[in-house]
């Protein structure tokens, strides 16, 4: 896997800043000196030293942007930056038990790009350690750690804790097992108070680590902060679509340098439909159209893309199991295989032992809640279809992010392929809309990211003739308020009638199925094409995405464009002395030092005029004739 332009960019962020540490003295003083190497002097937040002198810098990359492997291609940026011969330990922390697994899998398989990448960088010479392999002190020893790069992943839960909670935590209590680190690694200094000298937390300070810091919004807390303060970093490097206000970002990714690299299928073009009947019909005829399409493409040399629905259900509660099966009971009952849905709950998960990437993996369909969050991943989802009623919030808000992933991360042929799609029925379209909206930013993206199919696009449902009534103002007021009620669902809306599910084989299902959903596809089309004009009008974006969404810009009016790229505007120059090396004069820029040549402040008047200012009240009227326009007079 090679570094995307966006990342490379990245790369070279976390270089020039780590440069701007080596120069200076202070971390404030490294935090100007960056930004000033931008040609930013003014106007950058300010640095936030919550660790006491520890650098602390955090990248901003949305959802689908690669920050796992940006992370792992940061390592050697680092290293390379800090003195020679020091212990290259890195602890790398991930806020779940699912990302845990998932970072420990990927970093420790040499066929996986991460690891490919760290062996690159660095000969080959990588240990992957969990939690208990360092305890156990399994391939852990002093030889390892000064020979090779060791990576220990830990969950932020394994090492936050506070006063009473500390001596329950395993990192922090005795250990025979690392006695051979307490012998070479003694620096006295270093010891955590309260701690054993041979707990791990005190092996890993005498290490200085460097420390990755995953999803990074989510250890902002005073807790997080004195975990990240107990580990006794040289060095952290947060990555996060989300960083919070005391964040010190380095570098933007802005999400539409992903879409140009093929990184996430956007628009996200979002359907309001008349009922859970077409909410669910519609998904399943949509995933049929995207598969029949992406299976066209395959036969012509393309990639192997199975689109997959996600079905967002809406249980009573959070130990509703029925509602799951009743779903799934259903979409059998419409004609869809057993065998290609899966329930992916808190309490069920039908996809533990599943490879949804396989090509022989059955799998099309996926009942879930909101149990899909950071950690889960998988590209073929194209497709989430919320089952709250009518009268019900939708919220998709914590799930729109896991269908923007694009497969293999290069464009298809096939302009369906390339987006991604949430149907929804509800009274109040707007909250959907918005919490759609709020889904994306919480993925890193914006509202620029999503087209809605307007009612002028789509079929609308007919609404009864207006009846004119008497308005009885003492009447009991009612209220039409969107509900969450714990009324057993059914689903008695949903029909148990087959559908019109076409074989994949069928090379004549293509038209049928087009035909049956065609407002759907031709909207989706439409919003897929304005995105990218969109795009395109807006190609210098990146340009302009050094200081995030707080800098604002405002762009030159196009008819005025061509005029001002003809321009060419002086550079005021200055002569100045060649200096210790002789030779003729040079030609400088001219800047606020020479402004002040023969300037004394001795030599000007002390007396201040006040009767220059007496007043500040102006006129301010129309002209008899000519322009109206109001002016000052």
């Amino acid at each position: 896997m090679e570094l995307k332009n966006y990342q490379k960019l990245v790369l070279k962020d976390v270089d020039a800043y780590l440069d701007a540490l080596m120069k200076t003295d202070g971390i404030n003083a490294a935090w100007k000196e960056y930004w000033a190497s931008k040609g930013i002097g003014t106007g950058f937040t300010a640095y936030y030293d919550d660790l006491a002198g520890a650098p602390n810098v955090c990248i901003k990359v949305p959802t689908g942007g690669g920050k796992t492997f940006l992370a792992a291609s940061s390592v050697k940026t680092v290293f390379d930056k800090l003195p020679t011969g020091k212990t290259k330990f890195v602890v790398w922390l991930v806020p779940s038990d699912a990302i845990l697994t998932q970072t420990v899998a990927n970093l420790s398989n040499p066929n996986h790009p991460y690891r490919q990448r760290l062996n690159r960088d660095f000969g080959g010479c990588v240990n992957v350690y969990t939690k208990e392999q360092l305890l156990n002190a399994q391939n852990f020893k002093p030889t390892d750690v000064m020979e090779n790069l060791s990576i220990a992943i830990f969950c932020y839960a394994s090492i936050r804790a506070n006063p009473k909670s500390k001596d329950d935590k395993k990192i922090y209590q005795e250990n025979g097992n690392l006695l051979g680190f307490a012998d070479i690694f003694n620096d006295k200094e270093l010891l955590l108070a309260d701690t054993p000298d041979t707990a791990l937390l005190q092996v890993i300070r005498q290490m200085n680590p460097v420390v990755v810091v995953d999803e990074s919004h989510n250890a902002k807390s005073e807790l997080s902060i004195a975990m990240l303060q107990n580990l006794n970093p040289s060095f952290v490097l947060s990555m996060t679509a989300t960083p919070t206000k005391r964040s010190n970002i380095i570098s933007y990714v802005n999400a539409r340098e992903l879409k140009k690299e093929n990184m996430v299928k956007l628009p996200v073009v979002v359907y309001n439909r008349p009922d859970r009947k077409s909410v669910i019909y519609d998904a399943v005829k949509l995933r049929g159209v995207l598969e029949l399409k992406a299976k066209a493409e395959a036969a012509s040399g393309g990639d192997c893309v199975r689109p997959i629905v996600l079905f967002q259900a809406q249980p009573k509660n959070t130990e509703d199991s029925a509602t799951f099966e009743k779903i799934k009971a259903k979409l059998v009952a419409i004609g869809i295989k057993a065998e290609e849905i899966a329930i992916k709950t808190a309490d069920k998960d039908d996809l533990k032992t599943v490879d949804l990437m396989a090509p022989n993996c059955p799998v099309r369909y996926i009942i879930t809640v909101n149990a899909l969050k950071e950690g889960w991943d998988c590209p073929f989802a194209y497709v989430l279809a919320s089952l709250a009623n009518k009268t019900s919030q939708v919220d998709v808000e914590q799930i729109v992010g896991r269908i923007l992933r694009q497969p293999y991360a290069r464009k298809h042929g096939e302009k369906l392929l390339n987006m991604s799609y949430v149907l929804a029925c509800s009274a109040d379209f707007q909250t959907t809309v918005k919490s759609v909206v709020d889904g994306l930013n919480g993925a890193g993206f914006s509202a620029s990211d999503y087209r809605v199919a307007e009612a002028s696009d789509m079929e609308t449902v007919s609404s009864p003739e207006p009846v004119q009534s008497t308005l009885d103002v003492f009447s009991e007021a009612k209220s039409y308020e969107l509900s969450n009620e714990d009324s057993e669902d059914d689903l008695s809306d949903v029909p148990d009638e087959k559908i019109d599910i076409p074989k994949q084989d069928d090379a004549e299902a293509q038209t049928n199925i087009d035909a049956s959903i065609g407002e759907i596809i031709n909207t989706a089309e439409a919003q897929g094409d304005d995105y990218e004009q969109s795009n395109k009008e807006d190609g210098g974006e990146h340009l302009f995405n050094l200081g995030g969404s707080s800098m604002k810009i405002q762009r030159m009016q196009p008819e005025f464009a061509a005029e001002a790229a003809r321009l060419e505007i002086p550079q005021f120059m200055v002569q100045d002395d060649a200096g210790f090396f002789g030779g003729d004069e040079l030609l400088v820029p001219l800047n606020e030092t020479a402004l002040l040549d023969g300037f004394t402040l001795a030599a000007k008047d002390a007396s201040v005029p006040f009767n220059l200012a007496v007043s500040g009240a102006v006129r301010v009227d129309i002209s008899e004739s000519g322009d109206v326009t109001p002016k000052c007079k």
